[in-house]
């Protein structure tokens, strides 16, 4: 059955029924009669005859191209971050894998293979390829031990894997850390979380920042998936058109722009074919012709948000002229000189590119034209000029943009143009043609006083039209199974819709505007756009609230978006700074916390993190124009009522795991360095107990005896979790000592360590973090707390674990899958340790201030199975449930099972 309707925006595919797609949906290229699926056919006559005409591969080349094209696209990957600890990894990675290959050749099953290369032209040799099928993976151990190290590493954010043109575009931004930066078709995210490198590349927190955008609000939950492992405060997520990002004014009523704009923009993506095979069979000229009026109106808004002197980069994975070369020479020419190409020729030399186009041809129905006096001949109504070349004497030097060709490097293909900014650009005139029918879709509302709506009206009027569209059909579906319930609802929520874009546009003689507009006069009016000049000297008022509500259940202004509020309670983040040990002025929580709540809430579920540039753009954004789908980075999570009400700990809020790169260079309480074997057991049983000389005893709630453990039982079974089981610990002859089957529990060790134990001493229950300790690290290879960069990425992190110190046990409040993740990294260094002194011959000396670090390898890989066993199933539970709060259920529930 279809998906019941609960108020939330909807998609066409989600009320499809969940049984078998319709034949016009299923794949086509392998579905046959008899039933027998084929691999697809991998040749386009028309694709073949057209990119001959337009002469995009140079003379005598063709072939090679053609012949590249129809094999698979290697894999690629890019080593996150940069200096000693990226360069740390990549050395790793030559010697203990690579180099298994030789300077040779490796053949398997009589076929010659290369070994993994670097790409020459990537700096600092970070960025690898190689290609490898599954079949060559599995018969071959060298082979399948770097497809694991791949997918480990990428997991553990120490890796993107990343096409190799792709990993281009961000290169030729360059991002310095005061820049802000907007990526406005951001998703799926490597190019973001590229950019995010360039960004925190400093030794202190970034001043700048970057906006991902994206049209698509599922898109924008796999960008906020893509994006989460870099632990960047310096980042937001919105889910705007490109065509109408918002713009925001300060307090002065100057906009926000931008130094630095990606514009990687929708393209039909024949330049994928490699992995994307099946576009062989869709491939059309009219693609791309459809796409050509969107990507200019990206292009073109984007250089209004670009400051001048300011930087920004046009990209596609299209071979086609039309999305290409037609696209900037369009926006250009509307920039009249406000725009320059830029040469970039001397950039990555290494790389193998092939110059723009400075001529090309469409294809319509009516025929192949060269320019557009020979299509308005030969009557082609349906193409604009801007798809067609300039005259002669009126192109620009085009042939600085640069294709890069997939026989030229075993690439995909790729097109990019970078652009500066030299002075404003000109107020656009009001258009004098006939518009086309596929592009009046596209054009503005206007109000009954025939005066345009302003463009955040506009975008707002859209997501109304298609809220109320989706419940239309949601009505529909839920009335053909006869669901009234449901039905009603939809209708409810559709009639609603209808109704707020009665009011924006229909509603009154006076024209619509935006919320910002009307705050801040004239001069924020959102028919100005950013190189306007400003009227009447600002805005009437100063700011609002970060992210002040305007619409929507709860005020918010976009619907089923909370808002985005500051975090100032004073009270709360001194006891914050009490109980962990931060200094004022160390780190500016108090003016940079913000939270997702809506207003009024006392204690907010999670606190986020921004640095001083996103605070200040969400500071100027009064009228809650920007709609965000994440920003910041969540640094704390608010503690359960029963932890707090029953003396476990005095502080409401608990560390984040992706919050400790920030913030575990400013601790001074709550931490523990612990050996290399007490993490390794605590990541594999996700919690240890304590001696009893290190209990804390709680106080009992008022009433009977034991009232403390009976409401934590309590609140675990309100959270849905099981009373808490008594396990035996060693020492202990009072406990139970049987279970309900009869049969002994297993017995388990205390933490015995004498400087671990001594630390604990000082550590008060609730939240601490347990970090690897230095001598440790430094042996293993890994980073050491000592050299941690407060503003580098998080790929760049020692290790660390955010730890519950309960009544009597130590337990890790990080998710199971994470767990896995940091037993294996920690497990391999320490095998490998272990194999180093083994061979070297270590005198027993050595060997004995070594101790802790000498697992053998047998039983790290058991322990590294035990837990992603553990992980696996954990996962198969949770289902979609939160990573902090399985990782807060798995710590309350470890607690509760040792306590005696």
């Amino acid at each position: 059955m279809g998906r019941k309707y609960k108020g939330k925006r909807t998609q066409a595919r989600d009320i499809k029924g969940k049984g078998s797609e319709p034949a016009r949906y299923q794949d086509k290229r392998q579905r046959a009669s008899n039933g027998v699926w084929h691999e697809p056919k991998l040749d386009n006559a028309l694709f073949e005859d057209y990119y001959k005409a337009q002469n995009i591969v140079p003379q005598g080349e063709w072939d090679a191209f053609l012949t590249l094209l129809r094999t698979p696209l290697p894999t690629s990957f890019r080593i996150n971050g940069s200096g000693k600890f990226a360069a740390g990894l990549r050395d790793h990675l030559e010697n203990d894998f690579f180099s298994q290959f030789g300077s040779g050749p490796l053949v398997v099953d009589g076929e010659e293979l290369a070994p993994p290369r670097a790409l020459e032209w990537y700096p600092s040799r970070l960025a690898w390829q190689f290609a490898f099928s599954r079949t060559q993976l599995r018969k071959h151990p060298a082979l399948a031990a770097i497809h694991e190290m791949v997918k480990r590493e990428n997991e553990a954010g120490s890796i993107t894997r990343q096409e190799v043109v792709s990993m281009v575009p961000a290169l030729l931004l360059d991002v310095q850390p005061e820049h802000k930066v907007l990526d406005t078709c951001a998703s799926p995210g490597s190019k973001t979380v590229q950019i995010l490198e360039m960004l925190h590349h400093s030794t202190s927190l970034p001043s700048g920042f970057v906006v991902a955008n994206d049209a698509d609000a599922q898109r924008c939950n796999l960008l906020t998936h893509h994006t989460k492992r870099t632990c960047s405060p310096a980042l937001v997520i919105t889910n705007h058109d490109a065509t109408l990002f918002p713009v925001i004014r300060n307090d002065q009523g100057e906009a926000i722009r931008f130094d630095r704009i990606l514009c990687d923009v929708p393209c039909s993506g024949d330049g994928t074919m490699r992995k994307a095979p099946d576009i062989w069979r869709r491939w059309s000229p009219a693609n791309g012709n459809g796409l050509h009026g969107l990507q200019v109106r990206i292009t073109q808004h984007a250089a209004r948000l670009l400051v001048p002197g300011g930087r920004m980069v046009y990209s596609t994975c299209s071979f086609n002229p039309v999305e290409d070369e037609a696209v900037v020479a369009e926006v250009l020419r509307e920039a009249e000189g406000a725009l320059e190409l830029v040469d970039v020729s001397d950039s990555l030399p290494a790389l193998r590119r092939v110059p723009g186009l400075r001529t090309w041809g469409v294809q319509a129905k009516e025929g192949f034209f060269a320019s557009w006096d020979a299509a308005q001949a030969g009557g082609a109504t349906r193409l604009l000029r801007s798809m067609l070349p300039p005259a002669p004497d009126a192109t620009p030097p085009l042939e600085r943009c640069m294709r890069v060709l997939p026989h030229h490097g075993d690439t995909g293909g790729f097109f990019i143009a970078v652009m500066r900014k030299t002075r404003d650009l000109p107020t656009p005139a009001p258009a004098q043609r006939a518009v086309p029918a596929a592009e009046k879709a596209q054009e503005p509302a206007f109000s009954d006083a025939g005066e345009p709506v302003g463009d955040a009206a506009y975008e707002e009027v859209k997501e109304l039209a298609d809220e109320a569209a989706d419940a239309t059909k949601t009505f529909a579906q839920a009335i053909y199974q006869q669901d009234i319930p449901v039905a009603t609802e939809a209708a409810a929520d559709s009639a609603a819709c209808v109704e707020a874009v009665v009011a924006l546009v229909g509603g009154s003689s006076a024209p619509a505007q935006s919320d910002a507009a009307s705050a801040a006069g004239p001069a924020a009016s959102s028919a100005q756009g950013p190189d306007t000049p400003k009227a009447n000297g600002g805005p009437a008022q100063g700011p609002e609230p970060v992210g002040a509500a305007k619409r929507g259940a709860g005020g918010q202004r976009w619907r089923h978006i909370d808002p985005v509020l500051p975090f100032t309670d004073a009270e709360e983040l001194a006891t914050l700074a009490d109980f962990y040990g931060w200094e004022a002025g160390t780190i500016p929580l108090g003016q940079q916390l913000i939270t997702r709540s809506q207003p009024g809430v006392a204690q907010p579920k999670r606190l986020y993190f921004v640095n001083a540039g996103l605070r200040d753009l969400l500071t100027a954004d009064t009228g809650g124009r920007l709609k965000v789908t994440s920003v910041g980075l969540k640094v704390l999570e608010r503690q359960t009522a029963a932890a707090t009400h029953d003396g476990r700990t005095t502080c409401a809020y608990r560390i984040a795991q992706e919050g400790l790169p920030l913030l575990l260079p400013h601790l001074t309480r709550q931490r523990i360095s612990i050996s290399a074997a007490e993490a390794l057991r605590l990541v594999t049983e996700m919690g240890v107990p304590l001696p009893p000389e290190l209990r804390i005893v709680t106080r009992d709630l008022p009433g009977t005896s034991g009232a403390a453990e009976k409401a934590e039982d309590e609140g675990d079974e309100a959270a849905g979790e099981p009373p808490a089981k008594k396990a035996r610990v060693e020492g202990d002859t009072e406990g139970p000592q049987e279970g309900k089957s009869g049969k002994e529990r297993k017995l388990r060790v205390p933490l015995s360590d004498e400087a671990t134990l001594a630390q604990l001493v000082d550590v008060q229950g609730g939240c601490c973090v347990c970090v690897l300790r230095s001598g440790d690290a430094t042996a293993l290879g890994l980073e050491s707390v000592e050299a941690v960069v407060p503003g580098a990425v998080a790929a760049h992190a020692p290790l660390a674990m955010a730890c519950w110190r309960g009544r009597a046990s130590l337990s890790v409040l990080v998710a199971k899958a994470e767990c896995a993740l940091l037993a294996d990294k920690l497990g391999i260094a320490m095998a490998a340790r272990a194999a180093a002194l083994q061979a070297s011959g270590a005198g027993a000396g050595e060997a004995a201030s070594a101790q802790p670090l000498q697992a053998t390898v047998a039983e790290v890989a058991a322990a590294v199975e035990k837990v992603k066993a553990a992980a696996a199933a954990g996962a198969g539970a949770a289902g979609t449930a939160a990573e902090g709060e399985q990782g807060a259920a798995a710590g309350n529930e470890q607690e509760e099972a040792m306590v005696l």
